[in-house]
């Protein structure tokens, strides 16, 4: 059974990271799907979700630079682990927070800043864990294998929650804290024989933002990472899902699930065709192309949150 199993996965430390990984990936989309529908639930109001995001998304830039250096110094699966842990205690916190009644806003705020540290600080640290485990011929097909596991989590996971959450809203944050407790056991099981050692420059202004400058000078990358950055900020959408499922579509936490794991399944299905039928012609117009038109797409006024699309059209029309 072993020997069918492709390369990279035969090695132990590689597969202990990737079920880390895959187990990380479900429980963090069961998280969004259960967040979302309680802080939508609290006061109806589509921007308390803009500021729960904004508040995961603050501790981003002012960590970035740091979260690399605490990668290049101490071991990585530590720092992963570490994040890990941090989850099992978000996780636990949600759970107190909705056997209370979940009514108010600010300790979802709080949660948001917490799980955005812990992203920010492990995040570079499990990212560089990979090349550390396989050697450079077996590199490729393990980065495409963790790969799989992120979009299997994206996928699966919100559908799982949505439909957890449905039975039993705190049975949702156990399951996501089971998973994270998985996924920091896992990936203490990890061994980096291939590790570099730790750098031993001192920290200074130039060994933090090193990284910058070679994005600096790098064109194709700095463009790519623009345009998707203005791409997440200014249409997002997907953010809104809980909206929709409630006040709209009145399809529930399962409903709210399946639409948040719609765009990963497509750009899943993308992503095999693309692996059958690479692109022929340059990528970079192509990007354009389809970033404009994911930015177009939402821009049709969808019908407000009181006046669902299945309203009688006289009540549509008074509101």
């Amino acid at each position: 059974m072993r020997h069918r199993l492709p390369p990279a996965l035969r090695l132990r430390s590689f597969a202990l990271l990737w079920v880390s990984s895959l187990a990380n990936g479900l429980a963090l989309q069961m998280l969004v799907v259960a967040i979302g529908w309680q802080v939508y639930s609290i006061h109806r109001n589509p921007l308390d979700l803009g500021l729960v995001g904004l508040a995961e998304f603050l501790p981003l830039p002012v960590l970035a630079l740091p979260a690399g250096q605490l990668a290049d110094r101490a071991p990585r699966r530590l720092v992963v682990a570490a994040g890990l842990l941090l989850e099992v205690v978000i996780a636990g916190l949600l759970v107190a927070i909705t056997l209370s009644g979940a009514h108010k806003l600010w300790p979802f705020l709080a949660i948001g800043a917490v799980a955005g540290i812990a992203s920010a600080l492990t995040n570079p640290a499990g990212r560089s864990l990979t090349p550390e485990i396989v050697s450079a011929e077996l590199l490729p097909g393990a980065v495409a294998l963790r790969s799989v596991a992120t979009q299997a989590g994206i996928v699966v996971g919100p559908a799982i929650g949505g439909v957890i959450f449905a039975v039993e809203p705190v049975a949702v944050y156990i399951t996501a804290a089971t998973l994270f407790a998985v996924g920091v056991v896992t990936i203490l099981g990890v061994s980096t024989p291939l590790a570099a050692a730790p750098a031993e420059t001192g920290l200074s202004w130039q060994s933090l933002s090193a990284g910058i400058g070679f994005i600096v000078r790098t064109k194709m990358l700095l463009g790519a990472i623009s345009l998707d950055l203005f791409a997440v900020l200014l249409g997002d959408s997907i953010a809104l899902a809980p909206v929709f499922a409630r006040s709209i579509l009145h399809v529930g936490p399962a409903g709210l699930g399946g639409l948040r794991a719609a765009p990963s399944a497509g750009a899943l299905l993308a992503g095999l065709l693309l692996a059958r039928r690479p692109l022929q012609k340059r990528a970079g117009p192509t990007l354009l192309v389809v970033v404009a038109v994911f930015g177009v797409a939402p821009s049709r006024r969808a019908p407000s949150p009181g006046c669902s699309a299945r309203s009688p059209r006289w009540l549509r029309a008074a509101r």
